[in-house]
C-alpha cells in the first residue's frame, strides 16, 4: 500500500516553508505561494502577484504532499517497507524541498536504494544545503531536521543543537 507522510513530516515541512498568501520568488527566483507550492490549484504554474486564501494554501498542501508521498512510494518501492516513518518524512521533506527528480538523479538515492541503513546516508542529506553556490541557513536547519527524523530523533533536539552553534557564532563575531 505505500506509506504516507505523518503529522512530524508535515510539521517539518510546514515549519520550514512557512505559508505566503501572496506569489514570492523563493531562493531560486521560481513564484511560489501557500506552503511552498509552485502549482495553483488547477496545474498551472504560480505567477507574480498571484494570491491564495489559508484554506487554498491548505488544500494545495494537501494535494501537493500526496503527489510528492506517490511519487517517494514509485521511486523507493525496492527498499519502502524497509524505511521507518521517521525515514519516510525526512525524505519527504526533502522531495518537497529540492522536487523528486533531483532526489531520483543523486547519490543520496542510490545509497538508500543500495541500503537504507547505511550511516552515511545523513552526511549525504547535509550536502544539499545551497541555492545555487550560496548556503542556505534555513537548508541548514532543514536538512538538520530531516537527518533527526532519518535517525529517529526529535526535532526539538535539532533547534537547540542550532541556537547554540548560532551563539556561539555570534561571540565570535561570525
Amino acid at each position: 500500500m505505500g506509506k504516507t507522510t505523518d503529522l512530524t513530516g508535515e510539521t517539518l515541512i510546514k515549519s520550514s516553508e512557512g505559508c505566503k498568501l501572496t506569489a514570492y520568488p523563493d531562493s531560486n527566483g521560481i513564484q511560489t505561494y501557500g506552503w511552498g507550492s509552485i502549482y495553483r490549484l488547477d496545474g498551472s504554474r504560480v505567477q507574480s502577484g498571484d494570491t491564495i486564501t489559508a484554506e487554498q494554501a491548505e488544500e494545495l498542501f494537501k494535494k501537493d504532499l500526496s503527489q510528492h508521498d506517490a511519487e517517494l512510494n514509485s521511486l523507493l518501492k525496492p527498499v519502502i517497507d524497509k524505511l521507518t516513518e521517521g525515514q519516510f518524512d525526512a525524505l519527504s521533506s526533502f522531495a518537497y524541498n529540492e522536487g523528486s527528480g533531483r532526489l531520483q538523479g543523486s547519490t543520496l538515492y542510490r545509497m538508500i536504494l543500495a541500503d537504507p541503513n547505511d550511516i552515511n546516508i545523513p552526511n549525504q542529506l547535509m550536502l544539499w544545503i545551497h541555492a545555487g553556490k550560496a548556503v542556505l541557513d534555513g537548508l541548514i536547519i532543514r536538512r538538520g531536521k530531516e537527518i533527526a527524523l532519518w535517525k529517529n530523533r526529535p526535532l526539538s533536539e535539532v533547534r537547540q543543537k542550532w541556537e547554540l552553534l548560532d551563539e556561539s557564532l555570534k561571540r565570535q563575531g561570525l
